[in-house]
């Protein structure tokens, strides 16, 4: 964890230098509307540079570059700016994420809310917390009786079309109301420390949901996938609810 922290201080730096001022802006996979920014590799890269220098032949699994995997039984897992839309238009909503996985096992995770600095921690087995004060999930036990937190894939065809059919669904059910923030990483934390009762997304990457998920869990959550399996640290759905109406929400999001 201070390794996770010093890493984070690092990134930090990077991105409050060019929060709100001009941006080198490019676009990922020919779509238009996934962008990354300088803030984004210079972050990464602070932080991949504290982590190694103090774990040298660890793996890395970040967003912005492949690293090559060597061998070993751990692996970091960064999102150097989980936000980056929110970041390039100054809308104060974007985090950074590290979480270390102990074969495949998560078992440290942080989230630094930067422009609240309110910074999420968790240890497998030791409780979650913000900024060292511990948290818990909240206790609403039913979705009708929850607020909700989405986030959209990539994919603006079947996949858009799914999860706003979802919205439609739930809120004609009568849930008290859907939020869309744009960074996974701190959707996961909300629910985590009850600010929010459940959040779902049709994908991510291990990099946006690894740190909130171990934080999430140790609040006593639960985050799976979206048919209630594991996640692993691949690719995956998302379903992370207070843990009271996870069974709920997986059974719903479920059905076509």
């Amino acid at each position: 964890m201070e390794i996770a922290k010093k890493a984070a201080q690092k990134g930090r730096e990077v991105l409050e230098k060019y929060y709100k001022t001009p941006l080198s802006i490019r676009t990922k996979n020919t779509q238009h509307y996934n962008l990354v920014t300088q803030a984004d590799v210079e972050c990464e890269k602070a932080i991949t540079e504290v982590i190694l220098a103090q774990c040298p032949g660890h793996n890395i699994l970040a967003e912005e570059h492949e690293y090559g995997k060597t061998g070993s039984e751990y692996t970091w897992i960064i999102d150097p700016l989980d936000g980056t839309t929110n970041f390039a238009h100054g809308l104060p909503v974007w985090s950074i994420s590290i979480a270390l996985a102990l074969r495949g096992e998560l078992i440290t995770g942080l989230v630094w809310d930067i422009t609240r600095d309110e910074q999420f921690t968790a240890i497998k087995d030791n409780g979650a917390f913000c900024n060292e004060e511990a948290i818990r999930v909240s206790k609403a036990g039913r979705l009708t009786e929850s607020l909700f937190s989405i986030g959209f894939y990539y994919d603006r065809g079947e996949a858009m079309k799914r999860s706003l059919k979802k919205i439609e669904e739930l809120l004609v059910m009568g849930i008290t109301d859907i939020r869309r923030f744009g960074s996974a990483a701190l959707d996961l934390c909300w629910v985590a420390c009850g600010r929010i009762d459940g959040y779902f997304e049709y994908m991510l990457n291990p990099w946006d949901f690894a740190a909130g998920k171990l934080i999430l869990s140790e609040a006593g959550g639960q985050a799976t996938t979206y048919e209630g399996g594991e996640t692993g640290i691949k690719p995956s759905s998302m379903a992370a609810t207070n843990g009271l109406i996870h069974n709920e929400l997986v059974a719903f999001l479920k059905k076509p």
